[in-house]
């Protein structure tokens, strides 16, 4: 288990990327991200290995995942979605996000049970989330480039 010290660094870290993080939900070592090739229906490996991390946002109420990326500086970060499809097995987590599908592999059994669970439960919350006052809300940390991206995908599920 890490210490409030560990987290407290990887939590700052996190905010150095993904404005707005006020938790870490989770975490996970040694994970390695594929995609899977509609195509041939086989997994491609990203060239992604690393720590996963789930958090939870302040504003919006946007919970995410990122995997902090051991091989390059290139980590894979998304906001997390109830609309998402998700499924645990063994070593292997399975999820369809905006039309692609990803699988996580893990390193250890239990790790990826736990995280399995967690962002099962980050979904459900996402259906019901709490309410902030949008009007009063103004972010000088957020970029247009996150914005758009939100945008962008949001018209991708239509």
């Amino acid at each position: 288990m890490e210490s409030n010290i560990e987290m407290l660094i990887n939590l700052n870290a996190l905010l150095a990327d993904i404005p707005h993080i006020s938790n870490i939900l989770g975490y996970a070592n040694q994970v390695a991200v594929y995609r899977l090739d509609e195509e041939s229906e086989e997994w491609e490996y990203l060239e992604m290995k690393g720590t996963l991390f789930v958090y939870s946002r302040s504003y919006p109420f946007k919970p995410g995942h990122v995997i902090i990326n051991k091989l390059s500086p290139k980590d894979l970060t998304e906001p997390n979605t109830p609309s998402a499809e998700m499924i645990a097995e063994h070593c292997f987590l399975t999820y369809k996000y905006y039309g692609s599908t990803y699988g996580l592999m893990f390193q250890d059994y239990f790790d990826c049970i736990c995280m399995g669970n967690l962002l099962k439960d980050v979904w459900k919350e996402l259906e019901n989330p709490p309410d902030f006052p949008c009007s009063t809300y103004s972010s000088s940390e957020s970029s247009d480039d996150e914005e758009l991206s939100d945008v962008a995908s949001e018209e991708n599920m239509a």
